[in-house]
């Protein structure tokens, strides 16, 4: 009995060391280290302090309850919106569209309170909530459609209705009742009056984190959303509900990134501008790739990403680096996060292998 528990304990200890699963565990605090390292290179390139920098960078995302607050804030859509791209990825479907399903659905929340606004203040959100969701999901289901049915490239698709959605909340914002009157040159929508708490939106957020965990690990769904992205053609030959699957993917990542766009608009701005997403949809893939889709991952991702954006503030106004250095920062991590270390790993020991094997193999000859 003792024999076979030291055993069974050594085996997993191996398990545990293998070269692949320390790389697949190491990946993205290699990736975050190696995107500080670079951009602080490109800091001192320019003259400035980089440990300054990120000195300012860290007091403005956690060196008060404020700057915690602000830093929480800017999480919260982050994270949703990995969420988005993280489920499409998991069916097998490339999402880039989230920052156009933002805006579809804020012109939907802005139209509701524009068409509607008699109606009172809880029936409203109800509405808009659902009117929001609505709208980010036919947005989603777009490529998902075009591209399973008509062999279109959803990236392709995707790309032309952020700029589709972005333009035609620019003509609205100017050209329409939806205008904000106060804005006569900049594209501003009229003030939604419908509030979500901020207590409402964290108890919200960590709702759908759970919910999240439970669909993909512990449902039928969840199951068939990993095998029809990891292989599309086994799933089919499985008998394996592929179309569907894909379209489920689609209208999940879409309503994520609608409770996006209405946890911003209600929960923070109360008006919509034209480039109030801006850049979102990109934050989302970096969290995805840096908490490589895994639920809790992404989570830790969002608040990293949120600490950078939170302390921006105080790094433009203590320091002379430009607040910029954190979208280097930010496309420096997706660079890096798109780099697998243990897929590296196992070709290069699958090449040494190999080399070994002919070598061995022309000795003998």
């Amino acid at each position: 009995m003792k024999q076979k528990l030291t055993d069974t304990l050594r085996g997993l200890w191996k398990e545990l060391i293998r070269k692949d699963k320390i790389a697949h565990r190491i990946s993205p605090f290699v990736a975050l280290l190696l995107s500080l390292v670079a951009a602080g290179l490109v800091v001192t390139a320019t003259g400035a302090n980089a440990l300054e920098a990120y000195t300012a960078l860290f007091k403005g995302a956690l060196g008060s309850v404020s700057s915690i607050k602000q830093t929480i804030r800017y999480t919260i859509p982050i994270f949703l919106l990995g969420l988005s791209f993280s489920v499409c990825s998991r069916g097998g479907f490339f999402a880039i569209g989230q920052e156009g399903q933002m805006y579809a659905a804020a012109l939907l929340l802005v139209c509701v309170q524009c068409y509607l606004p008699h109606l009172p203040q809880p029936l409203m959100m109800i509405l808009m909530v659902i009117c929001g969701i609505v709208a980010a999901v036919v947005c989603a289901l777009i490529p998902a459609i075009t591209k399973h049915y008509f062999g279109v490239n959803e990236a392709m698709v995707f790309v032309m209705l952020n700029y589709i959605s972005l333009l035609l909340v620019e003509y609205l914002f100017l050209h329409s009742p939806l205008r904000n009157p106060d804005s006569a040159s900049y594209p501003k929508s009229i003030a939604v009056a419908p509030t979500i708490s901020t207590v409402a939106l964290y108890i919200g957020v960590i709702a759908i984190l759970i919910l999240f965990i439970l669909l993909i690990k512990k449902s039928i769904p969840g199951y068939r959303l990993r095998m029809v992205g990891q292989n599309t053609a086994y799933a089919k030959a499985s008998g394996l509900p592929v179309t569907q699957t894909i379209l489920f993917s689609a209208v999940l990542g879409g309503g994520l990134a609608g409770l996006a766009s209405i946890s911003e608009v209600l929960g923070v701005y109360h008006v919509v501008y034209n480039n109030f997403a801006s850049a979102l949809g990109f934050k989302g893939v970096t969290v995805a790739l840096l908490g490589m889709h895994n639920p809790l991952g992404m989570l830790f991702a969002s608040l990293l990403l949120g600490a950078l954006q939170g302390g921006s503030v105080m790094l433009s106004t203590t320091t002379d680096v430009s607040p910029e250095i954190v979208s280097v920062v930010e496309g420096f991590i997706m660079f890096f996060s798109s780099v697998n270390l243990a897929v590296m790993i196992g070709r290069i020991t699958d090449s040494r292998k190999r080399r070994k094997y002919h070598k061995e193999e022309r000795a003998a000859q």
